[in-house]
Order: structure tokens, then C-alpha cells, then sequence
């Protein structure tokens, strides 16, 4: 390294660590969200078919389930009865404590001891808990003798369970009425939202089964529900979103239902409203409402409308943004209601960075908001870069909260990164001082590098870092297809645009720099917590390239897990600069890894396309 590049490096670097340093030593994902409560509405089909029988038998604390092997890091070790275990994912259980006495909430204790689970925050931390007899029991069947019951009585049942094992959510519960014909009815409040949970569960414990499956007319006024507008019965009520957190509240509707819709409204449009439709309009942007389906015994009510009813009520979790549940007993609805409540409160909290500056006036007509959603289940979470319109006055359009207008939006990152076929995308990294393509391909992209135990792994974290769906997250039995979000959470990064040249410096030599750079494209650069800096075009968001940082290729194996932590890569804010190197100016940018490591680096950026290697530096 030459005395100019010394030099450069360590001013820099030391202006880096100066501005990257954490406040304090906690993990501040760890805080997110303790004051937001989503609102469910919890809308049960109470038709006349609810009263058919399907195979139940309830949790019973004082049996002993046969332990079955599907706890641990690798799912095949036995789940001990006495054990609590935290869910990061459906059917996923890791070691949480060695008794229910030994958990660090009253309200999780008395749950897990009565009806063996539990969801809610403890020590700033959200986590979902199971007895390790409880766990037994979703896989056990019925113990020693048969048991039929009404679907009507496990569904009461299931639900009331829910309302006493879930903490941090506003809960409230719907069920039909005017069903008496085809083509009649609507929904009917059982609860309100936010109505006292021994209030609510008796409520529930009312509710019998009666007449059609009016389903598109159910989800309309689940929707009125919302907008605090006339049912179609013709009761209103007060809207559940909450005026002092408005937009910051999300709001979700779980639809339970054993049967095919027969009433004159569609609930796959009716589903697309809500996710669509603004349910407050006192406050800034859409106020939607995502929709969560559960098929529950329909072939027990239907067994020639099984197809028919499924496919209606995926697509309509599918048009509501949601998540559908196939269902026939009542450990089945119990795991499924329980896992839409965890998406629930995964997706509940997205955050954002400031609106950051250009780096200069004159550099563009944009601001950025770098965002991301945190997801407590696993180490991968979504990030987001969104460039706004600055009006003439060079500002941002914000509302009363000081939120930019969704008007403003001119692309965001994450979205276009979205529509991009993972082999197209251009990703580089370095082994032995070379830069490297990050493909499958090239051989040089080595297992040994990665730190995994086989090709097979080897060509999995490729493809997943990528975006590649190695983890068949939509869970259609494809591994090979695009992954629905690429973009990993921009974090504690805040983005730093290059532009062409721009200094007013006399220098004859930086002048022609600036002249031969006049028309170079402008990028947006910004590090990532899925393992790399990238680089997109500020005129369209698209990705141009991204590198990964040699001494986090051995980590990158962490990102492709339905468990886990976050985790942290290219955690730090870059930095970009014109220097001259000898007789020649280039533009660099220098970024450090923050919690992701002790390594800075740079790359030479003068063809924004185009990195080169530089150099890197440790104090290690």
C-alpha cells in the first residue's frame, strides 16, 4: 500500500468507527415493537355442518404423552415431558428451560401448566412456548379410546385456549348471522376487539351452529368491521384501529371454516379487498387488513367439495396476503391457529432509518428510507430501500407524522431485487486476492470456503444467497424457484449515493477525472445483513452487483435456516470518496462489517458498474 492509500485508509477507517460505534453492547433488535398491538379478528363459520364430528381429544396436563423425536436443532430428538421448549417456527422446537417453574413470567407459567403453551414477551424478547408434553400430545392421536366430537365444541374450545396463551395481541371473534338461506347473511359481532378475555371466552362459549356458509358476505363486514362502517345486518361499531398508534397498528383477520362459500359474494375479492382497501381513512396511507384461512374438517362436512372448498380458501389467504391451514382435528387447528399468531407478531413489526440525505444538492432529485422487518423465527430478515420524489423545495411530501407520502414513492429496492431471476444477478466476492463470481459454477467457490460439510450444502447457501428457494418457503414442494424476498434487512447501513464527480477542486488532473466520469451512473450503496454491499441503480433501484466480504463467506451457511437468530454481515454505514492514488483519481467507497466482523475494506468504484479489489484492513 502507497503512503496516499495509508493515509487515506486510516482517515477513513477512523472516521468510520467514529460514526458506526454502537451505543451500548445489547442487541437492539431485541427492544422492536414492545408497545404495538396487532388487532385478529377471529371470524368463525358457525354454519350448520359445524355440528359434525371429527377426531378430537383435548390436551390433558395430567397425562403422560408418548415422547415423540422431533425437538431440537435437527428434529429428531425426544421432546421430554417436564421440558419447555421455544417455537421459532412451525415445528420447530429448541430447548427453552428444564420446568415450567424455571420460565421468568407468571402468565407464561400458568398457561403452559394448564393448557401447555404460550406467546408473548418476556424480557423484551417475543417467544413462543411449549411444554414438551404438550408437544407429545400434538402427535399423539387419541389415547386408548375413540374421540369423536362436534367440530363446533373443539372450535370453541381452540379458540378460548388461544385467548388465555397469547399475550401482546388484540383479540376479537365474529361469527354469521341471517344465514338462513342461499345468498343471505353476514357476519355478527361475538366480541368486540379489545373486549375482556373472560368476557370474550364466555361469548364464544355461546356461539351454536345454524344455517349457510355465506363467506364473501362474512369477510365484507369482517372489512366494515374495520372501517367502523354498518354491517350488513345493519349494527356498527367503532373501528379497532387505535387512534394513538394509527398507522403503526397492523390489523389481520383469521377466517375458520369447514365448508364451500354458497352466498353471493366472492371471499377470494373479498379477501383482495381487505389486503387492498383502506380501513381507516383518518389516517396516512392504507390502512389494510391481511387474511389468514383455516379449512377445518371439511371433509367430514363435504367429502365431495374437499378440492373445491380448499383451493377457494388458499386463494383467498393467498389474495389477503396470508396464510392458508388445511386442518381435521383439533391438535391440527390448535398448531395452525397458533402459527398464524406467530406471523402475526413476526410481521407486526417493520422498522425504518431516517430519511437520509444524497451526498450533495446536486447529486439527485431522491431521498432514501432504508427499512427492514424483523422476523424473531430466523436468522434472514427482509430489507427494504425506498427512493421518495423531493418536491421543489428539495424536501420529502411527509404527513402529519413526518411519514413520507406513498404518492412521493419512486421505486423501492427490495421489490425490484424481487422481480430479478436469481441467475442473472451479478455478485462478486474475493478468494486469494481475486475477485470471484458467486456461483455455483465456479470451482473456485470452493465447500472448504464456505466452511460447510458438503457439495450439497455448498451449492444450497449459493443458491440461497442468490435467492433461490432452498428452503421452500411457500411451501410447495419447489426448492429451485425464485425466493419471494432477496434483500436482506439494511439495518444500522445508512445508504451513500455516488454520483459523477462533483468536488470544485483546481487540480487540472481531478478536472479531467471529472470530465471522463461526467456520465457515469449514479448508485445507491448500502450493506446488508444477507452477507453483502450492494450496489443499485439510482434511477430505477435494480441491483447493478453485490460482494460479499471473503471473511464472511464461512457465515453465509447461517442464513439459510428456519431457526436461529439474527444474524449480522455488512452492518456498518459505507463511505465514498474521490482520492488520488499516485497520479491517478478514483473513486472509492470503504465499509466495515460493524457487528458483522472487525475487517474494513474498499473497493474502487470509479466504473460504478464495475468494483475492483482494493485492499482490507484488521486490527486483529
Amino acid at each position: 500500500m502507497n503512503t496516499v492509500k495509508r493515509l487515506t485508509a486510516v482517515s477513513l477507517i477512523a472516521a468510520m468507527m467514529l460514526q458506526a460505534a454502537p451505543a451500548a453492547f445489547a442487541d437492539d433488535s431485541d427492544i422492536f415493537g414492545a408497545n404495538i398491538k396487532p388487532n385478529v379478528l377471529i371470524m368463525l363459520d358457525n354454519s350448520l355442518s359445524m355440528s359434525d364430528n371429527v377426531n378430537s381429544q383435548s390436551y390433558a396436563p395430567a397425562t403422560t404423552y408418548a415422547a415423540v423425536s422431533t425437538c431440537g436443532s435437527s428434529f429428531n430428538t425426544a421432546c421430554a415431558s417436564a421440558k419447555v421448549y421455544r417455537s421459532p417456527s412451525w415445528h420447530s422446537y429448541l430447548s427453552y428451560a428444564n420446568t415450567i417453574s424455571a420460565v421468568n413470567s407468571a402468565s407464561a407459567r400458568a398457561a403452559l401448566s394448564t393448557t401447555g403453551y404460550w406467546s408473548g414477551t418476556i424480557s423484551g424478547s417475543a417467544v413462543n412456548l411449549y411444554v414438551g408434553n404438550y408437544i407429545n400430545y400434538q402427535y399423539a392421536g387419541c389415547v386408548g379410546v375413540s374421540c369423536p366430537n362436534a367440530k363446533m365444541g373443539i372450535a370453541k374450545r381452540v379458540i378460548n385456549n388461544l385467548l388465555d396463551s397469547v399475550a401482546g395481541v388484540r383479540f376479537g371473534v365474529m361469527q354469521f348471522t341471517n344465514n338462513d338461506a342461499p345468498g343471505s347473511g353476514g357476519g355478527a359481532m361475538v366480541a368486540a376487539i379489545g373486549t375482556n378475555v373472560t368476557t370474550m371466552k364466555a361469548a364464544v362459549d355461546n356461539i351454536t351452529p345454524f344455517g349457510y356458509t355465506p363467506l364473501g358476505e362474512f369477510l365484507y363486514d369482517g372489512g366494515q368491521y374495520y372501517k367502523g362502517l354498518a354491517l350488513r345486518n345493519g349494527q356498527t361499531y367503532a373501528s379497532p384501529i387505535q387512534a394513538s398508534i394509527g398507522e403503526c397498528q397492523p390489523n389481520f383477520i383469521i377466517l375458520i371454516s369447514d365448508g364451500l362459500q354458497n352466498g353471493t359474494m366472492d371471499v377470494r375479492t373479498e379477501a383482495t379487498n381487505r389486503r387492498t382497501q383502506d380501513h381507516a381513512s383518518s389516517f396516512t396511507g392504507t390502512q389494510n387488513v391481511i387474511v389468514h384461512t383455516v379449512g377445518f374438517g371439511i371433509s367430514a362436512s363435504e367429502p365431495g367439495n374437499v378440492v373445491a372448498a380448499n383451493d377457494v380458501l388458499r386463494t383467498a389467504a393467498q389474495n389477503g396476503g396470508g396464510q392458508f391451514y388445511d386442518t381435521n382435528s383439533e391438535p391440527q387447528l390448535e398448531e395452525a391457529l397458533q402459527d398464524a399468531i406467530r406471523r402475526i407478531i413476526q410481521a407486526t413489526f417493520t422498522f425504518a432509518t431516517p430519511v437520509v440525505p444524497t451526498t450533495s444538492t446536486t447529486g439527485s432529485t431522491k431521498a432514501y428510507l432504508a427499512a427492514f422487518q424483523s422476523d424473531a423465527s430466523r436468522p434472514f430478515w427482509k430489507g427494504y430501500l425506498k427512493a421518495y420524489q423531493r418536491d421543489s423545495s428539495g424536501l420529502v411530501p411527509v404527513d402529519g407524522n413526518g411519514v413520507p407520502l406513498s404518492s412521493a414513492l419512486v421505486w423501492e429496492a427490495g421489490q425490484v431485487l424481487s422481480g430479478i431471476a436469481a441467475s442473472s444477478r451479478t455478485i462478486y466476492t474475493l478468494v486469494s486476492g481475486t475477485r470471484e463470481l458467486f456461483t455455483k459454477s465456479n470451482s473456485n467457490i470452493s465447500q472448504s470456503l464456505l466452511g460447510v460439510a458438503s457439495s450439497t450444502d455448498r451449492d444450497k447457501t449459493i443458491d440461497f444467497v442468490r435467492g433461490l428457494d432452498v428452503l421452500d418457503e411457500d411451501q410447495d414442494g419447489n426448492t429451485s424457484e425464485e425466493r419471494s424476498w432477496k434483500l436482506g434487512d439494511i439495518f444500522h447501513s445508512t445508504p451513500v449515493l455516488v454520483t459523477p464527480p462533483v468536488l470544485a477542486l483546481s487540480d487540472s488532473s481531478y478536472q479531467s477525472f471529472k470530465t471522463a466520469q461526467a456520465s457515469r451512473t449514479k448508485v445507491l450503496i448500502a450493506g446488508a445483513n444477507d452477507g453483502m454491499l450492494h450496489a443499485f441503480r439510482e434511477s430505477d433501484g435494480a441491483e447493478l452487483w453485490a460482494f460479499i466480504p471473503p471473511q464472511l463467506l464461512s457465515g453465509l451457511q447461517n442464513l439459510h435456516s428456519n431457526t436461529g437468530d439474527h444474524r449480522y454481515y455488512v452492518d456498518a454505514s459505507p463511505i465514498a470518496v474521490d482520492i488520488k492514488v499516485g497520479s491517478t483519481w478514483k473513486t472509492i467507497v470503504v465499509f466495515g462489517l460493524r457487528r458483522g466482523g472487525n475487517y474494513y475494506y474498499a473497493l474502487d468504484i470509479t466504473d460504478t458498474t464495475n468494483p475492483q479489489w482494493m485492499w482490507s484492513f484488521t486490527d486483529s
